[in-house]
């Protein structure tokens, strides 16, 4: 779909695909704005190609697949993936998280008993600046974790996962989170289980953030239907 091959996983199997890696390897989760944004930036694109697992973050692009005619199975919130996982680690993992502040970080390590958790928060706009992205990466090096949770956003993440792919020789997976922490530190609220399974967790988020999502919900979106139409007729 709309130029991405999306793995329809569920969440076992992906345990099950994660182990088996023995390079770095890297994971993202496409949601509506990440599809019309990879549609006008080839760079992005490329960044997004090179991953070794995508896996369909939204509710509304398995609505789209349906009427596409080719259906995604399994919908893996970004939120739901990193929950799972820190809840499936023993405490003896070289884990580390790139982006939430500090007092995030001592939550998850008493939350979840992580004796092996390590810590990088870049600067605001550090994607801009080369020296920056350089100390984010070097710092990324340094630890050599086993897991990596990039947590600041796209499309800085998966920017930092294509270098850091180009760059490393050491076995690691990388998932590409955005605000995945907030919601397990307790900072946001996910949407009820309802309002998911309607598929208007979109609308639960904007009713409390309106000011930030506005644009993105009801102005940036429209840019999907061209990408719609244009997917419709490959399919004819």
């Amino acid at each position: 779909m709309f130029g991405l091959k999306i793995n329809d996983l569920n969440m076992r199997s992906i345990m099950d695909v994660i182990k088996k890696y023995n390079c770095f390897s890297y994971i993202v989760t496409p949601n509506v704005q990440h599809i019309v944004e990879l549609s006008k930036n080839d760079y992005y694109c490329s960044c997004y190609k090179q991953a070794s697992l995508t896996l369909c973050d939204s509710r509304i692009v398995q609505l789209i697949s349906i009427l596409l005619g080719d259906k995604i199975k399994n919908v893996v919130p970004g939120s739901d993936l990193t929950r799972y996982m820190f809840e499936s680690f023993t405490g003896s993992e070289r884990i580390m998280v790139v982006g939430p502040s500090i007092d995030d970080i001592e939550k998850l390590r008493e939350t979840y008993s992580l004796k092996y958790l390590y810590h990088y928060q870049p600067p605001m706009g550090f994607i801009n600046k080369k020296n920056e992205i350089e100390k984010t990466i070097e710092a990324i090096l340094e630890v050599k974790p086993e897991y990596l949770f990039l947590a600041v956003g796209f499309p800085r993440q998966e920017i930092l996962a294509y270098i850091l792919k180009e760059r490393s020789d050491f076995k690691c997976v990388a998932f590409c989170i955005g605000a995945s922490i907030d919601f397990i530190t307790g900072k946001q609220s996910r949407a009820p289980l309802c309002w998911q399974k309607w598929r208007l967790e979109w609308l639960y988020r904007f009713i409390h953030d309106p000011r930030r999502l506005f644009r993105r919900y009801f102005i940036d979106t429209w840019s999907l239907v061209p990408l719609i139409i244009s997917e419709f007729r490959k399919g004819k």
